[in-house]
């Protein structure tokens, strides 16, 4: 069988499923790097801060420039996906990527560490829209919920690997081998994707005739429109960007401290309960990611994912203040990554489900660029709460301090849960006029 885009019966712009299925792999290994060193800094950054004397607010802030740069470029990403292929703007992505790696090849210095997660951040952008706008286009449309747990799965392995096994290769290799390595890797990745860009299935679409190309600009401002005038993807967003504002605050910074200040255990025991979190959405998306498929049950499982996820930051929580074995709370946090897996997937699906293929990188792109928007006051957020309580030295943080912290983000969520009555009222609205 071969498989191209669906606007299009032309056998000239078809791939074979063999290469459509290759290409795809290597976009969602990109996306692992992006989920790698989007979560790396949980291993990195507490570490050199308490080297470097750097305070948690300070921490937070170099940790969240990626997340700038993530941001910023989500919407202008998505629309170039859309103009020029996923192929070709993944490949240069990282490029750029490669060249912040390498800054960690010098040495570190808060400059060095905040220049890394700038230009990794903008270079690591376009992944996770490149996959998703890619599948939409080269495979059919019952498929897509399929494909999007693959990606996700794939990226959240990108952080198993990003705590435990990074932590190793660090304590053995030494920061600057590691990163070379890894910019390595980033350079023969581009390199690949470049080479195949002409056998991008959204590039091969044929266009409808006498119909000129979108500029990138128009591109964006209808993407807003859209996400504007529909309550229905405004409660999504509201659910998404809470629920991954507070996964990426604990999996992506603080998790390794956390269990380190909470329970007094060694960086490597810590880092290995922290990589649950990331097992968790891996397995989570891998096995029950093709469940509610259809697009008629994708309000049941936005519901569903989103108060279990809420559920399981209040057993985290609990666990941590009632000193429960760290077992118990690593198991929380593998149930939180599950839960955030899930969301993502559902919530992708359904916001890839208000538009046609042609428009969905730049809605995608923009939606995403707010929900990292909101990644960044997570992160700043929790770094200037934290900050509250300090330890006896800089860089040294409290067990108080991260069990304030983590309350607050944990009211956040259940105040998003109200958003689930909107989305519904949407979905009960949006039914009835497909009936109709």
């Amino acid at each position: 069988m071969a498989y191209g885009s669906s606007s299009s019966n032309n056998e000239s712009h078809r791939i074979s499923s063999r290469r459509a299925h290759f290409l795809f792999l290597c976009l969602v290994s990109a996306y692992f790097f992006s989920f790698f060193f989007r979560i790396s800094a949980s291993v990195v950054l507490p570490q050199q801060a308490s080297t470097l004397g750097m305070s948690a607010a300070l921490t937070g802030f170099i940790s969240s420039l990626y997340y700038y740069a993530y941001s910023v470029m989500q919407s202008v990403s998505g629309a170039l996906h859309d103009r020029f292929g996923p192929l070709r703007v993944v490949a240069a992505g990282m490029l750029v990527a490669a060249a912040g790696t390498l800054l960690l090849v010098l040495r570190s210095s808060e400059w060095t560490l905040g220049a890394w997660r700038l230009f990794t951040g903008l270079g690591l952008a376009p992944m996770f829209g490149g996959a998703l706008v890619y599948q939409a286009g080269a495979f059919s449309p019952e498929k897509y919920v399929f494909y999007s747990s693959i990606t996700i799965s794939v990226g959240a392995f990108g952080a198993v690997a990003s705590v435990a096994p990074l932590g190793l290769a660090l304590d053995s290799f030494g920061l600057p081998a590691t990163f070379a390595g890894l910019a390595a890797l980033s350079i023969f990745m581009s390199i690949l994707l470049w080479k195949e860009r002409t056998f991008d299935p959204v590039v091969r679409r044929a266009p409808s005739a006498g119909q000129k190309p979108q500029s990138i600009l128009s591109r964006l401002k209808e993407a807003l429109r859209i996400i504007q005038g529909s309550r229905y993807l405004k409660a999504l967003l509201i659910l998404w960007t809470v629920s991954a504002g507070a996964l990426l605050s604990f999996q992506g910074l603080w998790a390794v401290s956390w269990y380190q200040t909470a329970y007094g255990v060694a960086a490597t025991t810590a880092r290995n309960w922290a990589s649950l979190v990331s097992v968790g959405m891996f397995i989570g998306t891998a096995v029950l990611g093709g469940f509610w498929w259809r697009p008629e049950d994708r309000f049941r499982g936005v519901c569903f994912w989103t108060v279990f996820n809420a559920v399981s930051w209040v057993a985290l929580l609990v666990s941590v203040a009632l000193r429960l074995p760290l077992s118990v709370a690593g198991s929380c946090g593998f149930l939180i990554g599950a839960a955030n897996g899930l969301i993502a997937v559902q919530a992708a699906s359904a916001a890839k489900e208000q538009v046609e293929t042609a428009k969905t990188g730049a809605l995608l792109g923009t939606m995403n660029m707010i929900v990292i928007f909101v990644v960044v006051l997570f992160q700043w957020g929790t770094g200037i709460l934290i900050n509250l309580f300090p330890g006896a030295q800089p860089g040294e943080f409290t067990e108080r301090g991260f069990l304030v912290c983590f309350l607050v983000v944990a009211l956040f969520l259940a105040v998003s849960l109200l958003a689930l009555f909107a989305l519904r009222q949407a979905d009960t609205r949006r039914g009835k006029r497909s009936l109709a």
